[in-house]
């Protein structure tokens, strides 16, 4: 595996041979993969709020009451376009990332915002009262709190020896663990909102899906580029000293790289308890009926689910305008 990915690496050229990958098994802290530069121009150190946005916005999602999130995948954000148009939350993740994290530290507290980011592992802190900086982390330690995200809370700490040239990984047991207070549940919609998006085929596609559907995350900091692609089993990070890389090709190169799914018996194949599964339409936001030609299937708190259906008459157009997913608020 490592060979492979090395090769993989060669084909990016310069950039490539300067930058590190690490394959991971997030439950566990097994390190399959460690590739560093050639030449050790850089230690890969970095990052920025982006970077770790989905910890960021967990508050968002979290109760305050039971089965009370403040948001909900399908809850309308007022977007910073002129028009000002209301995007479903997981479209307003996608599109004004930046302006969403904004908006949850003004909602939810900068502290508690903080205080995810320090469960995580992240080197965090507040300036000019509002302001989270993030100080720079390495590679493996971005790996680290990717982790506890992937492994939906209870991640394995990775432990590992820098190798020298041509000698293997030198990685040490350990029986520590990452074990974060936040439900499962919570997490698990946190990593739907940017798994890979793919229209269900048909309506018969249920939740265990979803766990062989990647994760995936793609940003840049002012040193190069992050590209994180993860499901519970495995995790794969590339760490490029590069902003002219494209998100096509980090996200084509990283889920290459990652292991391919194996759902067998075990948690693996364990949804967390609490969750309702709502197949909505792409374009309305709703819940989707048999004519709805594009159909996602997101998870919701039990009680927080969308249960109006949809209204649009797509049988009367073969090719519809694309409307931008909307729903009812949910609070």
């Amino acid at each position: 595996m490592q060979a492979s990915v090395e090769a993989r690496l060669r084909q990016l050229g310069e950039s490539g041979q300067q930058a590190y990958a690490i394959i991971v098994n997030p439950q566990t802290g097994s390190l399959l993969v460690y590739v560093t530069p050639i030449s050790e121009r850089w230690d890969g150190r970095g990052g920025n709020v982006q970077l770790f946005a989905p910890m960021a916005i967990i508050p968002a999602f979290t109760p305050q009451k039971v089965n009370d999130p403040l948001y909900t995948l399908a809850s309308q954000i007022m977007s910073s376009d002129p028009d000002r148009k209301r995007l479903a939350f997981s479209e307003a993740f996608r599109t004004d990332r930046e302006r969403l994290i904004r908006r949850i530290k003004e909602v939810m507290g900068v502290d508690k915002v903080l205080s995810i980011l320090r469960d995580f592992k992240i080197n965090a802190r507040i300036v000019d009262g509002s302001e989270i900086v993030i100080e720079p982390m390495t590679p493996l330690e971005v790996a680290q709190s990717y982790s506890a995200l992937a492994s939906l809370g209870s991640a394995g700490i990775i432990n590992c020896e820098r190798p020298l040239s041509g000698e293997s990984i030198v990685q040490t047991n350990s029986r520590s663990r990452i074990s974060l207070l936040i439900p499962s549940a919570v997490l698990f919609i946190v990593n739907s909102l940017i798994r890979e998006q793919q229209s269900l085929k048909d309506m018969n596609e249920g939740p265990q899906k979803l766990l062989l559907i990647p994760s995936f995350l793609f940003t840049m900091d002012n040193f190069g580029s992050w590209s994180i692609a993860y499901r519970r089993q495995s995790l794969a990070l590339l760490r490029i000293p590069s902003t002219n890389i494209t998100n096509k090709l980090a996200r084509k190169t990283t889920l290459e790289i990652l292991p391919p799914p194996s759902i067998g018996q075990g948690r693996d194949v364990l949804i967390p308890t609490g969750l309702v599964f709502r197949k909505l339409c792409v374009q309305s936001g709703l819940r989707a009926t048999s004519t709805c030609p594009q159909i996602t299937l997101d998870p919701f708190l039990a009680g927080t689910q969308p249960d109006e259906w949809c209204s649009l008459r797509h049988e009367s157009s073969p090719k519809p305008e694309p409307v931008q997913k909307t729903s009812t608020p949910q609070k």
